[in-house]
């Protein structure tokens, strides 16, 4: 599949990414992670079926010989690639995979990566450090629930992300029915709860704060001017 500047069709889009997703749980519970999701390696077959090619980079998720040998290098491709492959984390699985195929989902529906810079490494730490415009910003003709699930996918933290393959496709099943998805719009929920949540606390911690500051400032005050009128009594005394 090329990944030119044409903007597919959200529902066209989803069913060919649910395929892949359908791929990469059948992979990820063998223990396999892809690590170069991408549009060039998604194959589209005469009868319209979404094949995931390309196993070059591919290994098993348990490997400790080779997580060793490959700490610290990043694998994957610039566009699409993961923020703890750009650290060149070597405990990678299946969330990485994941975060390209949002990636890929993203280029799809608005012509474009997720991120574009002028270097490959500025591109890198886009991944790592840039906020994700969303991408029913960029195309408006898009729904707000794949946006939700795009950012989800595509969260920097893996911990943030869907866990598996099968979570992501009960999501995207969802978008297929024109139903909201019920994962990524229960994890912004929570998100926002806890942002809240602290907001308030910030709030009441400093609101049980200002009287201890109001008092010690009125104490300093009252300090200041009991000496000045002591000065004053002293003064009219030797006059």
């Amino acid at each position: 599949m090329k990944a030119g500047k044409k903007c597919y069709e959200e529902k066209e889009a989803v069913e060919i990414i649910l395929q892949i997703a359908q791929a990469l749980d059948h992979a990820s519970k063998r223990g396999l992670v892809h690590r170069d999701i991408k549009p060039a390696n998604i194959v589209m077959t005469s009868d319209g079926i979404a094949k995931l090619a390309d196993l070059g980079m591919a290994r098993e998720n348990t490997d400790e010989a080779t997580n060793a040998r490959e700490k610290g290098m990043i694998i994957g491709t610039p566009n699409y690639i993961a923020p703890e492959q750009v650290q060149g984390k070597p405990d990678i699985d299946t969330r990485a995979d994941i975060y390209s195929l949002g990636g890929t989902l993203y280029h799809m529906v608005t012509g474009q990566p997720p991120f574009v810079g002028n270097t490959v490494m500025e591109v890198l730490r886009m991944h790592e450090k840039a906020e994700l415009v969303p991408p029913d910003h960029l195309n408006d003709s898009l729904s707000a629930g794949l946006g939700e699930v795009v950012e989800m996918m595509m969260a920097k933290d893996r911990n943030n992300r869907y866990g598996s393959p099968e979570a992501l496709i009960k999501d995207l099943e969802c978008l297929i029915n024109d139903m909201p998805p019920k994962l990524a719009r229960q994890k912004m929920s929570s998100s926002l709860a806890a942002l809240s949540e602290g907001e308030t606390e910030y709030e009441q911690t400093h609101e049980a704060e200002l009287p201890q500051w109001v008092m010690i400032t009125l104490a300093v005050l009252g300090t200041l001017l009991f000496i000045s009128l002591l000065a004053n009594i002293v003064l009219v005394m030797r006059k």
